[in-house]
C-alpha cells in the first residue's frame, strides 16, 4: 500500500506498524524477512529514515531475538510465522528444497535451524505429503541412476 509523503517520519505511524508486525510475527524480524512478507515499504523506510531495523528495535526497546553470539533464540519466530514461511516455500518450489537452495535464494539460516527443530527436511516433507527432494539438473549434466 502506498503511504503519503512523510508518513514514515511520523513516529506514531512507525509504532502502529511495529505493533502490527509484532502481533503477526512475535517480534520485528529482519528487513529481508519483512520484504518477503509484504512489508517492503516499512523495511525500506526504516533503513532510509532511521538507519536500520536494529536502530528502530533499539528505539522502541524491542529485543531482536538474538543471543550475544548472534544466533537467533528459538522463541524468535512464532509457530504461525514458521508455518507461513514453510507454506510460502512450498508454493514457490512445489516442495521443501535443501538448505543450500534456500540460502542461495535468500532465506535466512534461521529457517534451516527451525526446519531441523521440527524434525528436519525429510520429516517436514512427510508431514506436508511431499515427495523426496530431487534436484533438477540442466540437460548437459546427467544424474547417475543407481
Amino acid at each position: 500500500m502506498s503511504r503519503p509523503w512523510g508518513y514514515w517520519k511520523d513516529w506514531d505511524n512507525v509504532r502502529q506498524e511495529v505493533a502490527e508486525i509484532i502481533a503477526r510475527f512475535g517480534t520485528v524480524p529482519s528487513c529481508r524477512f519483512l520484504e518477503i512478507k509484504g512489508y517492503s515499504g516499512f523495511a525500506k523506510a526504516m533503513k532510509q529514515h532511521y538507519g536500520s531495523i536494529e536502530a528502530v528495535r533499539k528505539m522502541l526497546s524491542i529485543p531482536d531475538g538474538r543471543r550475544a553470539d548472534g544466533a537467533w533464540k528459538p522463541g524468535h519466530w512464532t509457530e504461525t510465522a514458521f508455518k507461513e514461511v514453510i507454506q510460502g516455500i512450498i508454493r514457490r518450489y512445489g516442495n521443501i528444497p535443501p538448505k543450500d537452495r534456500l540460502l542461495l535464494d535468500g532465506y535466512p539460516s534461521t529457517v534451516d535451524k527451525l526446519i531441523r527443530r521440527h524434525g528436519g527436511y525429510e520429516m517436514l516433507r512427510y508431514l506436508y505429503g511431499l515427495p523426496e527432494w530431487e534436484a533438477v539438473y540442466p540437460p548437459w549434466v546427467q544424474k547417475e541412476k543407481g
